[in-house]
């Protein structure tokens, strides 16, 4: 008896399965099934979505980073909370160096000596980059992955609308690209265009690199 309904049993489980696959399957003649290009799609923007949220997240709490304007030569290193120190390069070709620091800024003259002035106070330099390039999104383009000097990356296209945000005033729209670690979601690269790439009235392509490097940035007229 017992034997007889376990036999009835699985006959009843594989008439199930059988009845499921078949349910599955498509009909006869009917187009073969599309891929799940928009699911596909949904989930990278999603994971692309994550790592910008992460992205914000951590470049808000770095404590060192320099930049490179790679059309000039120009450079920036700041450090928190909210010390700069620069070289730029001028369209003669002369090199002006100087720093800003709490609520005083200072520049290096002709015979070496340091001039200062008092400015307004800076705001921390790590949130202020992030809201610089993580808020006012109106689109997010996710342009696939590579790698960057041998770290891999996500790149991703943003539309930023103009408008007032935590530290500054973005005075009209533009586009930023930006290459972002895939491992520790700080922003490696970044290309800038405004109103957007097709028709650039302004572009400009910086490099950042040398995260929380144990460096401290001394201003000689502080």
């Amino acid at each position: 008896m017992a034997e007889g309904t376990g036999t009835r049993c699985v006959g009843a489980l594989l008439l199930l399965v059988l009845v499921a696959a078949l349910a599955c399957a498509p009909a006869t003649g009917a187009p073969p099934t599309r891929p799940r290009v928009g699911y596909d799609r949904l989930q990278e923007a999603y994971n692309v979505w994550q790592l910008l949220d992460r992205a914000r997240d951590t470049t808000a709490r770095l404590d060192y980073w320099r930049e490179l304007d790679v059309e000039t030569g120009s450079w920036w290193e700041y450090s928190s909370p909210n010390r700069v120190h620069y070289q730029f390069v001028g369209g003669d070709g002369q090199i002006l160096e100087g720093y800003e620091s709490e609520e005083t800024a200072c520049w290096r003259r002709a015979d070496g000596q340091w001039d200062r002035r008092a400015i307004s106070r800076r705001p921390p330099a790590a949130p202020a980059l992030a809201d610089d390039l993580f808020t006012n999104i109106a689109q997010i383009i996710p342009e696939g992955q590579t790698e960057l000097d041998g770290v891999p990356v996500q790149v991703v296209r943003l539309l930023q609308r103009a408008g007032e945000r935590r530290w500054s005033t973005l005075a009209s729209d533009r586009e930023l690209r930006i290459w972002v670690g895939l491992d520790d979601a700080l922003p490696r690269r970044i290309e800038i265009a405004r109103p957007n790439f097709r028709n650039p009235e302004y572009h400009n392509v910086r490099i950042l690199s040398d995260f929380n490097e144990p460096r401290a940035i001394e201003p000689p007229c502080s």
